[in-house]
């Protein structure tokens, strides 16, 4: 026996092919990643779904709900307000519906509610900062727009492929672009409760125009969470075209871009196909922010295909930085 564990001079062990290496391995960090999935009302309380996208579980997750106050015209905006919280644990890769109940007084149903889920050590959420969330969310037509359009800016081209440095300005005094509320359009056109206001191309120079908005990132919060991958860029309008054969064609793109010593780059794009709905529907684009975003743009595509005027409707556009810790109901 003892001979047997004795090696022969001159012989070396070599390790087998099927022997795992003894080099170190390069593993993930060990993260909590909290990702806040929806918020709803129920009666007096709020059903929040959160969700741990990261590989180390929490025994101490939190869910605040706060409440965005009814806005005062002439007054500045106030600062949300915490109306709930609850406590839950998390696994790895697990999804929960979490109840958060509010403990004095009703809910305003009316008022947008923001759910932050966050754990205070291994998934930490600034809560001083909680103030600037709603400041993220734009509605790029609302009431205090003016029939000028300050923001906007039209532009055609030359094919329909509507390539973004090709495109030619159109100047600002001969913009065809306008901005109407629903009420205002033809009678002809669906009523939908869920729209306000209407941007439509009407009589363009071209058959291929578009009408974009720039958003410049300027906020040191979002700017350090978008560094962290923490930021998720969301646009959304209604579209609608005008009853003809063929029908117009209309689409939402969005553009983000790194602005450098007066250098643009695209960083990412979204360029879903044309389309020509036969009554309002939803249209979505997100991306999520590269950690050297600094700029967005928001692109109304519209195409005609006969007659003179371009029918292509565009209702409720709105842009907005969303972390992927807030929800907003």
């Amino acid at each position: 026996m003892a001979q047997s564990r004795i090696r022969r001079r001159g012989t070396r062990i070599r390790r087998g092919a099927d022997e795992p290496s003894r080099k170190p391995s390069k593993t993930p960090p060990c993260v909590t990643r909290l990702v806040v999935e929806d918020v709803r009302i129920q009666g007096h309380e709020f059903a929040v779904t959160v969700f741990n996208s990261g590989n180390l579980p929490s025994h101490q997750v939190r869910i605040n709900v706060y409440v965005k106050p009814a806005h005062v015209v002439g007054e500045p905006e106030a600062d949300l307000v915490l109306v709930a919280t609850a406590s839950t644990a998390l696994g790895i890769l697990e999804r929960k519906q979490v109840s958060v109940v509010k403990e004095v007084g009703g809910i305003a149903v009316f008022n947008p509610h923001y759910a932050i889920a966050f754990d205070p050590i291994n998934d930490p959420f600034p809560i001083g900062r909680v103030h600037e969330l709603s400041l993220q969310e734009r509605n790029l037509l609302d009431s205090s727009l003016q029939s000028s359009l300050p923001g906007w800016k039209q532009y055609r081209f030359s094919d329909d492929r509507f390539r973004f440095d090709e495109a030619m300005a159109v100047p600002d005094d001969e913009r065809t672009w306008q901005l109407k509320t629903i009420a205002q359009l033809e009678a002809s056109i669906p009523a939908n409760p869920s729209i306000t206001n209407v941007l439509y191309p009407h009589a363009t120079p071209g058959p291929h125009s578009e009408l974009r908005h720039r958003i410049d990132v300027d906020n040191a919060f979002f700017l350090s969470e978008i560094g962290k991958g923490n930021v998720t860029v969301d646009t959304s309008c209604f579209l609608y075209t005008y009853t003809q054969t063929p029908r117009d064609r209309g689409a939402l793109w969005l553009r983000l871009s790194r602005l450098q010593t007066g250098v643009e780059s695209v960083l990412a794009t979204t360029e879903p196909p044309l389309a020509s709905p036969d009554t309002w529907i939803k249209k979505d684009g997100h991306i999520d922010a590269g950690p050297a975003l600094t700029t967005i743009t928001v692109r109304l595509i519209a195409e005609r295909r006969t007659g003179q005027n371009n029918n292509a409707y565009f209702g409720n556009v709105r842009c907005a930085l969303k972390h992927r810790q807030v929800k907003a109901s």
